[in-house]
């Protein structure tokens, strides 16, 4: 909750100063062209961390209340591609679709039957998700584009689990629950290091807490229409 909350105070705050600037630029008699535009489409690879599936399979097994002789920890932090179409200067539709995977292994033993159990759990996960972003021109640095926005979707989950002693359970397997519902709030900013090519940078709740990204941008093709309008 501390997370969206802070999400959503960096967001406002870019707004806030988003129209102390557009304010500005009123007052002029030109304003210069806008980063993004309207027909832009953008096209975003991304890694993400961390895994918070392992890391939480690693806490689980360290504060188990059995005995663990060995264990070890497995997967990778959410992947994925985002497709952005700008349907003014400013607000844009994105589809986002990202898969992350974690998996765990642990052997124990039991002093009750002098027996060692081994066991197993593994998670895929894959989520699509359909949202809005609106992003701010800092005309201050032609080349850096600021967003924030939301996204809602699909969650899907498929889990594998080998559990060879049913009553040393520890209560993080029994209470990893799946929801069909997937949402996403995020923060972040692009840097372009030509028209075409940008890096990017994200921070979200739901999802990936932290995005890092390549962005290729296709522009719309000209039509002979003012780049400057915002909208």
């Amino acid at each position: 909750m501390k997370k969206i909350i802070s999400i959503f105070a960096f967001a406002t705050a870019l707004l806030v100063s988003h129209n102390v600037s557009s304010q500005f630029w009123d007052d002029e008699q030109s304003k210069p062209e806008a980063l993004l535009r309207k027909g832009d489409f953008m096209v975003t690879g991304f890694g993400s961390y961390p895994n918070f599936g392992r890391f939480m399979a690693r806490v689980a097994i360290e504060t188990a209340n059995f005995n663990v002789t060995s264990s070890s920890t497995g997967g990778f932090a959410p992947l994925g591609v985002q497709g952005e179409f700008m349907l003014t200067n400013n607000f844009a539709i994105s589809l986002d679709l990202f898969a992350n995977q974690w998996s765990a292994r642990w052997t124990e033993f039991s002093p009750f039957d002098n027996q060692v159990y081994e066991s197993s759990v593994s998670v895929f996960r894959f989520r699509g998700l359909l949202g809005l972003n609106y992003h701010i021109d800092d005309f201050d640095n032609e080349k850096l584009n600021i967003y924030g926005g939301f996204a809602l979707g699909y969650n899907y989950r498929k889990s594998s689990i080998a559990i060879s002693d049913f009553n040393n359970v520890n209560s993080f397997w029994d209470n990893d629950l799946s929801l069909p519902l997937a949402i996403r709030f995020r923060a972040g900013l692009r840097y372009f290091l030509n028209d075409n090519l940008g890096l990017n940078v994200e921070l979200g709740a739901g999802g990936p807490i932290m995005r890092l990204g390549v962005t290729v941008r296709i522009p719309e093709p000209p039509k002979g229409v003012d780049r400057t309008n915002k909208m």
